[in-house]
């Protein structure tokens, strides 16, 4: 602007303004609400625990004694299923990691537990024939008795390669003595082998003595 009042302008200029955002240093939150400090784990274990943020949580992970073992999405309330017999038996500490998108992390308190996994049951039951006694003659339906231990759940006799009985065995409520009757009527006339086969809850397998009976039906 002149004395006169006129007034003058300058050439135009372009330029581009940018603000820089503040950056998101805020370190999420974390905590671990299950298992309790102290417990003892066995088997699958539900692992429970809470996460916060300032914007959003994008990740939660699991971690025992430092290292990392499992992942969960994220969000405000991470479970994630531990299977503690891929880890030996021994005291842990049991940490969550909670991570936002501009990669900051938080970590949660320790919680001590202790993994407890007793060892698979690999002894099979036992199982015995004390009745026939090997070489008897029979026919048509007899009875075979045999005596059991180890808590079997099932025995089976068989015959000639062919079971033919089977008992479902309770050990607390029925006795390790058990009768089981068996036809022999479609059974071939000879001498056959008699074996007996006991089950039980892991999975094991006992086999008894082979007697052999002379099954001898008379003709229809």
């Amino acid at each position: 602007t002149d004395n006169t009042g006129d007034i003058g302008f300058s050439a135009i200029v372009t330029v581009t303004v940018t603000n820089t955002p503040t950056p998101d240093t805020t370190v999420p939150t974390c905590a671990l609400t299950s298992p309790t400090e102290g417990a003892v784990l066995a088997g699958t274990v539900a692992v429970t625990g809470t996460a916060a943020d300032n914007t959003s949580v994008t990740r939660n992970a699991l971690y025992m004694n430092g290292t990392h073992l499992l992942d969960a999405a994220g969000g405000t309330s991470p479970t994630w299923s531990l299977n503690t017999r891929t880890l030996a038996n021994g005291p842990y500490v049991m940490q969550s990691r909670a991570y936002d998108a501009a990669g900051n992390e938080g970590l949660s308190d320790g919680v001590s537990v202790t993994i407890f996994n007793a060892p698979p049951d690999t002894t099979p039951p036992t199982v015995t024939i004390t009745s026939p006694i090997s070489g008897a003659q029979v026919d048509g339906v007899i009875d075979v008795v045999v005596v059991t231990g180890g808590s079997p759940v099932r025995v089976v006799v068989d015959v000639d390669g062919v079971p033919l009985a089977v008992v479902a065995q309770i050990p607390e409520l029925l006795p390790a003595t058990q009768t089981l009757s068996v036809d022999t009527s479609n059974t071939r006339n000879q001498l056959v082998p008699v074996i007996a086969h006991a089950y039980d809850a892991a999975g094991n397998v006992g086999h008894s003595q082979t007697i052999q009976i002379n099954v001898f039906n008379e003709p229809a």
